[in-house]
This record gives C-alpha cells, structure tokens and sequence, in this order.
C-alpha cells in the first residue's frame, strides 16, 4: 500500500511504488535500517525520486506480520527545506541541525 503523500513526495504513482523495493528509494543501507529492527524511529535519510532529485526526510518503520508475510509500515516525513534538531541518525551520533535549503 502506498498514500497519495508518499507519492508526491517520490515523484510517482501509488499503483507504481506499490511492491516496489525500499532500496530503490533509500538506498541499501538506510532500506536495510529501516528493516533489521521491530521499530525505527526518526531515522534521517535522503530519499530518491523517480526523478532523480533528493529528498531528505526523517522515516520510522514497525515491522508487522499480515497474512502470513512480513510488512513494514512506514511514516516518512519530508524535511527539506526546513531546520531540524535530530538525536540519533542511522549512526546514533550528536545531536545535529538539517540546514534549510534555498
């Protein structure tokens, strides 16, 4: 399943992410994040749109089991553009501040 937001922000349609790989959107290492643990929160990434612009975004994934297969829901928020303090990041260092961009 895929919402109408996520699609904006990826720059494609529901019908077209729907059963596609986190990799091709976030890249192997932060995909693989987002699945290893039961839970992530506020994990920072920059995301790829179909179009091959960034995005940067915070994501929070929970693993779920749903007729038999393992689902991953995800909330991710678009950031760009805005300032952030975040704690963590995938390498659970400082805290830091996401600059704005013009």
């Amino acid at each position: 399943y895929c919402n109408e937001a996520f699609a904006r922000i990826v720059g494609s349609e529901c019908d077209v992410i729907t059963g596609t790989s986190l990799v091709e959107f976030f890249g192997d290492r932060i995909a693989s994040a987002l699945t290893a643990d039961e839970t992530r929160k506020g994990l920072e990434c920059s995301l790829m749109r179909r179009d091959g612009a960034r995005r940067e975004c915070l994501v929070s994934s929970a693993r779920h089991e749903a007729e038999g297969e393992t689902v991953f829901c995800l909330l991710v928020t678009d950031v760009t553009g805005q300032t952030l303090l975040v704690d963590g990041g995938i390498s659970g260092g400082a805290t830091r501040a996401l600059p704005k961009k013009s």
